[in-house]
């Protein structure tokens, strides 16, 4: 499973330190409007507005997001950093990971750490073993807009959360 990291911003994507990033990561210049692929990450908020940053993008290229979120938040607002999924027309699927409950000056590095751990072990466990024909999911990185952190911490956080859970779902799936 391949993810590809959205970045739009030229001057941020060239901050990036690529020799860092596991090889599940492909790093595009480019606005998340344009990808094919049929799971798309938004990291949006705990109530499903989607006005700003990535989310734009997102609500570009699927004009009745906002209305198919809203229908799932009238329950309750999904929690900060918990996966939820709506699927769209054409099989696509969204998996919002709110990394806020709405904005706030700035979110602790932690909570960033928490959306990307909880989003990979997900992912592991829904489409690592179920969907082998699924090659890619498309996403951006967390905390950069609103959030109001650097690039650089940001792609630490994925990095961290990503081999953690990637280490804790090698372990809990092992052969015994």
């Amino acid at each position: 499973m391949i993810f590809n990291i959205y970045i739009k911003n030229k001057g941020e994507y060239n901050k990036i330190n690529y020799k860092n990033l596991p090889e599940e990561f492909v790093l595009i210049n480019n606005d998340i409007y344009n990808t094919c692929d049929k799971i798309i990450i938004s990291a949006g908020n705990s109530y499903g507005y989607m006005d700003g940053g990535s989310d734009l993008g997102i609500l570009k290229k699927f004009p009745n997001i906002e209305q198919v979120l809203e229908k799932e938040y009238q329950k309750h607002p999904n929690p900060v950093s918990n996966p939820f999924i709506s699927k769209l027309e054409d099989g696509i699927k969204i998996i919002s990971v709110p990394t806020m409950p709405i904005h706030i000056k700035k979110m602790p590095l932690e909570v960033i750490y928490l959306c990307y751990f909880n989003l990979f072990t997900y992912c592991f466990y829904e489409y690592s073993s179920k969907s082998p024909e699924l090659s890619s999911i498309s996403m951006p990185l967390f905390g950069c807009g609103y959030g109001r952190h650097s690039i650089v911490d940001s792609v630490n956080m994925l990095i961290k959360g990503f081999e953690d859970a990637k280490e804790i779902f090698e372990y809990m799936t092992r052969e015994v």
